[in-house]
């Protein structure tokens, strides 16, 4: 159904755009506290769901993050993290996601990200470009 998807598509923005403001209500009023843990987990759900929706081969990836989500939460229950600490926490796991694919792509026998992104728009590239591309996919 059509409309259905629309729905979807507009419920899982929703969430996304609405859930700063969610925790900073919660954070400055001091009234629903478990909103801090549960909007980070809803955001993470709308976009495994988005990633699922467009290729099931994704589920590797929606699988480590819902596992990152979730050692996360254990390790801010065991250290005892305040509240304000917790919006925090996509943000880390995103930059942290981001690592590991800028790492992993510096591996011998990968392409790097911004290798892959140049030859994508320019085409071949002469041996001293791609050294470049290479340095600066690890500088990122």
């Amino acid at each position: 159904m059509p409309g259905q998807s629309v729905l979807y598509r507009a419920a899982g923005l929703a969430i996304l755009a609405l859930a700063p403001v969610a925790i900073h209500v919660a954070l400055v009023t001091g009234k629903w506290p478990a909103l801090v843990f549960v909007i980070p987990a809803l955001q993470l759900l709308v976009i495994c769901a988005a990633l699922l929706a467009r290729r099931s081969s994704r589920r590797r990836w929606v699988t480590a993050s819902a596992a990152a989500l979730l050692v996360s939460l254990v390790f801010v229950g065991v250290s005892r993290l305040d509240l304000a600490s917790l919006p925090g926490l996509p943000h880390a796991l995103a930059y942290s996601s981001l690592l590991g694919v800028f790492g992993l792509s510096l591996l011998p026998g990968h392409e790097p990200v911004l290798t892959r992104l140049v030859l994508k728009v320019r085409g071949p590239l002469p041996p001293e470009l791609l050294a470049y591309t290479r340095h600066v996919t690890a500088a990122w």
